[in-house]
Order: C-alpha cells, then sequence, then structure tokens
C-alpha cells in the first residue's frame, strides 16, 4: 500500500478563507483564522482568514503578505498541494522562507505544489502567501480590471 498526498486546499474570495484536507478521506487540517499580515513582509498586524486584509478599493503601495505556522498532519502521506481559490494578485507561496511556488492571475484557482523538504507527516512548518499590488499585473493578465 502507497501514501497519500496531502492536499492543502486554501479558499481565498478576497484575501481570505483557507482550508486544508490531508489525504483521501482524511481528517481535515482548517487553516482559517487569524494570520499575520504586512506589506513587504513586514509583519503589523493579525488578520481574519476568510477576509480581506485591507480596503479592496484601494491598490496596496507594495505585496500583501500573509505568514501562519501550520502543524501538518502525523501519517503515512507524501508532497503537498495548496488550492487558492481566489487569492488577489498572482500567489507566490513560501515554506520557510523559500519560494516553493508561484503563479499569474488570481481570483480564480491556482494550484501550488508545496516541494520543500519540510513538507512531510507530523512538521511544523512556516507558510507565507505574497500576494502582488495591482498596480505590478501585467495588463495581459486576466486580473487587470480595464
Amino acid at each position: 500500500m502507497g501514501t497519500t498526498p496531502v492536499n492543502l486546499e486554501a479558499r481565498t474570495p478576497g484575501d481570505g478563507d483557507v482550508t486544508a484536507t490531508p489525504g483521501s478521506l482524511p481528517p481535515e487540517l482548517c487553516l482559517n483564522g487569524d494570520w499575520e499580515c504586512g506589506l513587504d513582509r513586514d509583519y503589523r498586524r493579525r488578520v481574519p482568514v476568510p477576509g480581506l486584509a485591507g480596503d479592496p478599493r484601494k491598490i496596496d503601495a507594495a505585496p500583501v503578505w500573509y505568514r501562519r505556522q501550520v502543524q501538518l498532519p502525523a501519517g503515512d502521506w507524501h508532497g503537498a498541494t495548496l488550492l487558492l481559490n481566489g487569492a488577489r494578485f498572482a500567489p507566490r507561496v513560501y515554506v520557510d522562507g523559500r519560494l516553493v511556488s508561484q503563479a499569474a492571475g488570481g481570483m480564480a484557482i491556482t494550484e501550488h505544489r508545496l516541494t520543500s523538504p519540510a513538507i512531510k507527516p507530523g512538521a511544523r512548518v512556516v507558510l507565507e502567501i505574497e500576494l502582488q499590488p495591482l498596480d505590478r499585473i501585467p495588463a495581459d493578465d486576466a486580473s487587470v480590471i480595464p
């Protein structure tokens, strides 16, 4: 019998809702709740996820960062994928400070393979998500608001 991959599914309308589900027919690992948040990795406040970190009518001066320690489930599994369902904009995902995945766009599902060697059963990792300000998104990106 092989091992099952862990899927960390994040639901983020705006800048929010994060849920993680390990394996198939797994216990649920919920990442909703307070996350550290700030501009340019300067974490100065805590914000609820799901929710918006700021005024959606305003363009931030720098990337918005979210950070949270995550206790991964014990068990017989390998690999993990983070699904962001609507993170604005161009999300980059870091594990323990190392960039492991990035995607164009936003407000649509993006899938991020967490390739860090730190991702293993029972480990505690720091998960960070960097979201770009709208004015740094290329004009041909589907996230750009006309």
